[in-house]
This record gives structure tokens, C-alpha cells and sequence, in this order.
């Protein structure tokens, strides 16, 4: 076991596990196109057995969701009680050999080209890991069954609030009329009023 903390590490080892292994088993809060790992996956579609991807916030891009939506494998959490927030990467072959990321990077361009994140680097051959895939699996099975494919319209929509809702997220990132702020938002007398 590993830990990676710089993010084009780890879209690099997302590359690299995706070019290793035939079965992706997937869970993130937040998705979008824009890394290595990204493309990569989207040219590797046929492979995802299972990938469960988060809606809450409008922090999932439309742009990942207008690739990967029709895909069978490929399913959303529209609502639920509390808030979806796993980030784990299972990556297996039929020889039972596999490879798991497990940590705090969203499957986003931003997690994977520029935030602080750390993630765990997790082997098959692994001192201690003997039910640690079926444990993930089991979890990804739960999130399974309560996610679901997006229709057509619900793709609009979900664009439409998303749209509306860019320049709240962009304030948040410290963007404002487009201009990348220097300072925090809490050190803003404006927003303090």
C-alpha cells in the first residue's frame, strides 16, 4: 500500500490501473471530463462493470454526464437523505489480481490536475487486504441499487440548474465576473456585510 498525494499522480495511476485491468467498479460524489483519466475511461467505456456517480451540488459537470449517460453501466444519485460522498476506484481481472484508489479525490479535473488531495494505493497482494474487495464491493452494490440512469429530459434539466447555478459554484472557487479572486471570499468586506 501507497499513499498519493500530488493530483496528476493520481491521474496517472487512474490511467495506469485503467490500461491494467479489464473491470472498473467506480464510486465518486463528483465527475467531469477534462484529465488524462477522464479520456482515458471514456475510451475504455466497455470495461466499467459499475460506476455510480454523484449529482449533489451541481458539481458533476454536464459534460461528463452527456458522455457517460447512456452507458448501461454508468448510473447517478439524483437524490438522497444525506449526501453521496464516496471516491473509490476498483480496478480487477479475471485472475483475481486488483488495484484500489480510495482517498478524497472526486473524479473531476479539478481533484486530478490541481486540488490537494490524498489517496490510498491499495494491491490485492497487499499485507491485510484479504476482504477488502469484497468490501468495496458490497458498498458499490448498495450505492447500485439506489442510483439510476439519467433520461434525456432529466439531462436537460440537470444542465439547465446546473447553468444557473455556475455562478454561485464559481464564487465558491473565488471566480467572480470571470476573474480568478487572490484573496478568500472570507477576507471580502462585501460578502462579510
Amino acid at each position: 500500500m501507497k499513499i498519493i498525494t500530488t493530483p496528476s499522480n493520481i491521474d496517472k495511476t487512474l490511467v495506469k490501473l485503467m490500461q491494467k485491468y479489464t473491470k472498473y467498479y467506480i464510486a465518486t460524489a463528483w465527475a467531469s471530463m477534462g484529465s488524462n483519466a477522464s479520456l482515458t475511461l471514456f475510451e475504455n467505456k466497455h470495461r466499467i462493470v459499475k460506476m455510480i456517480v454523484g449529482t449533489h451540488f451541481y458539481q458533476t459537470h454536464p459534460n461528463f454526464i452527456y458522455n457517460f449517460a447512456n452507458t448501461e453501466t454508468v448510473r447517478f444519485i439524483l437524490k438522497t437523505d444525506g449526501i453521496y460522498h464516496p471516491k473509490v476506484y476498483l480496478f480487477s481481472n479475471e485472475d483475481g489480481s486488483w488495484e484500489c484508489l480510495i482517498g478524497s479525490a472526486n473524479f473531476t479535473a479539478s481533484a486530478l490536475t490541481k486540488n490537494l488531495e490524498l489517496m490510498a494505493h491499495i494491491r490485492s497482494n497487499d499485507h491485510g487486504t484479504k476482504d477488502i474487495f469484497t468490501d468495496i464491493l458490497s458498498s458499490i452494490n448498495i450505492y447500485w441499487e439506489n442510483s439510476r440512469a439519467m433520461t434525456n429530459n432529466e439531462m436537460v434539466n440537470y444542465k439547465k440548474i446546473w447553468d444557473k447555478n455556475r455562478r454561485k459554484l464559481n464564487t465558491l472557487k473565488g471566480i467572480y465576473g470571470g476573474i480568478q479572486s487572490k484573496d478568500s471570499i472570507i477576507n471580502s468586506n462585501i460578502y462579510s456585510l
